[in-house]
């Protein structure tokens, strides 16, 4: 992979930068040290068959963190980095290119939905040539909005930046790289984090501030030894709590407009009550849960009988 250099703002930048695919679900891990990405590059996909790096493929990702800004004449721009990855005839990362983006956003409210619009600007294609980007890399992101989203006023129609900052960018890739976020910091496994991250075909309605309400929870189960609690938090925030009592953990996740904010715990550091009530919880729900058996001192922990 060849050598490059990270954005202007994180020269000497150690750490990870998390990349979505414009094209698939596929989302990457890039590891940086010193202001350099380095290899290898960890690949993470919602749909199994698009796991993974092909042979002789051009690959385009955006950066899954942007920046909404007011250019000088009031209009509003989106600022990211993109990426494009060369592979060889075996599927490995032969060259790896990146270059700092934006995006004209504009409001099109000619069709009975309003729409508002993405489009890489000419600035941004200007330096996608110098740097060499094939040709393909998308230059439009549409995206619906619902009637309170828009501002009518007298000079016309327009859209506020807190909004298109709730956009998913690309569109398909609603869930930010979370399944990539968790894979590299957390090792849950796919179904677990596929059970967490928003549907990829789910209709498209940005997060809106909710009134404050009472918590609330449910219950669901994607496999027999796994148990998830979601719970809505008010102010478009959830807490998603999943039970694995085949890898004895416990990870909590608080999903918001700002992103994503994750723990996960042993099953020896959590609160033996809590797991009692997920073990009994996840058989109510067909499940077949390990025996809690070990995980503490027999006398304050017994897994409990069926009802």
């Amino acid at each position: 992979m060849a050598d490059g250099t990270a954005q202007d703002g994180e020269k000497g930048f150690t750490g990870y930068r998390y990349l979505l695919d414009v094209a698939d679900s596929r989302q990457f891990a890039l590891r940086y040290e010193d202001g350099a990405p380095r290899p290898p590059i960890d690949v993470f996909a919602v749909m199994p068959k698009e796991k993974g790096f092909r042979a002789n493929e051009v690959v385009f990702a955006l950066d899954d963190e942007f920046r909404v800004t007011t250019r000088k004449d009031g209009s509003l721009a989106v600022e990211t980095t993109a990426y494009q990855f060369l592979t060889d005839d075996k599927g490995v990362v032969r060259r790896l290119t990146l270059t700092p983006v934006d995006f004209d956003v504009t409001l099109d409210t000619s069709a009975p939905v309003a729409v508002a619009v993405l489009t890489l600007s000419g600035d941004a294609r200007a330096t996608m040539a110098e740097e060499s980007f094939a040709q393909g890399f998308p230059r439009r992101f549409t995206y619906p909005l619902e009637d309170e989203q828009v501002t009518r006023t007298a000079a016309g129609a327009s859209v506020d930046a807190s909004v298109v900052q709730s956009f998913a960018l690309p569109p398909h890739q609603k869930g930010g790289a979370f399944l990539a976020r968790v894979g590299v910091h957390q090792s849950v496994g796919a179904a677990i984090a596929r059970e967490l991250l928003p549907a990829r075909e789910a209709p498209l309605k940005p997060a809106a501030p909710a009134p404050a309400q009472k918590v609330t929870g449910g219950f669901s189960s994607p496999d027999a030894q796994t148990l998830v609690e979601k719970k809505d938090l008010g102010d478009g925030d959830t807490l998603k709590i999943v039970f694995n009592f085949e890898s004895r953990r416990v990870t909590e996740s608080v999903l918001s407009a700002r992103g994503v904010a994750l723990t996960s715990h042993k099953f020896r550091d959590y609160d033996e009550t809590a797991l009692e009530a997920a073990f009994q919880q996840l058989q109510k729900l067909g499940g077949s849960p390990r025996p809690l058996e070990g995980v503490k001192k027999p006398a304050t922990l017994k897994t409990p009988k069926t009802p």
